[in-house]
């Protein structure tokens, strides 16, 4: 880290202040997810390292306007986008270098990709938390042709009772996917 940098991160830790201490602690367990983001939108280990130290201290400096009800990790990436963006305006005229609109399209691109393989991930999860039961009924409806009509008929049971069923597998899911997006933020 520059000598700059380290002056900077010094001045944003006063020893006494508690108001920075919720950015401080989700700014050090995001660390790896942080700069695993930055590397995604630049070409170097070195220029993701400088992006995601310049992107700390900004961090810190705003940790008051951090709101405690938000999600912290789409606000630090949107200062790490921020300061990518920054990077490749100074250094624009390297031919190089790719335009900032690209390189938003990209950094959109990468964080929604890696938001939908989270939930991807928590479904799977969840599914096998099903009962038996449950999981047999999500495999006859989302499997080749399934249909609540013919399951109704496979099963002997009114088509009405298995979509209420249905209803209620779908909204366990939905529960269990919050709770376990939540609970790893951070992995």
């Amino acid at each position: 880290m520059s000598e700059e940098l380290s002056r900077r991160v010094s001045e944003q830790l006063p020893e006494d202040d508690s108001s920075r201490s919720p950015v401080v602690k989700h700014l050090v367990l995001a660390q790896p997810r942080l700069f695993a983001y930055a590397l995604t939108l630049l070409p170097s280990l070195d220029a993701a390292y400088e992006v995601l130290q310049e992107a700390n201290c900004k961090l810190l400096e705003n940790a008051d306007k951090f709101e405690a009800n938000r999600e912290f990790l789409p606000w630090a990436c949107g200062v790490i986008r921020n300061e990518v963006l920054a990077r490749y305006r100074d250094h624009s005229r390297d031919r190089h270098v790719f335009s900032i609109e690209f390189i938003s399209r990209i950094a959109e691109y990468a964080q929604s990709h890696h938001e939908d393989e989270l939930t991807r991930s928590a479904l799977r999860v969840c599914y096998e938390r099903l009962t038996d039961r449950q999981r047999m009924l999500v495999d006859l409806r989302y499997g080749p042709q399934g249909s609540v009509a013919k399951m109704a008929m496979q099963l002997g049971r009114p088509a009405a009772s298995i979509s209420t069923s249905l209803n209620r597998i779908r909204r366990i899911l939905e529960e269990c996917i919050g709770r376990t997006l939540g609970a790893h933020e951070y992995e």
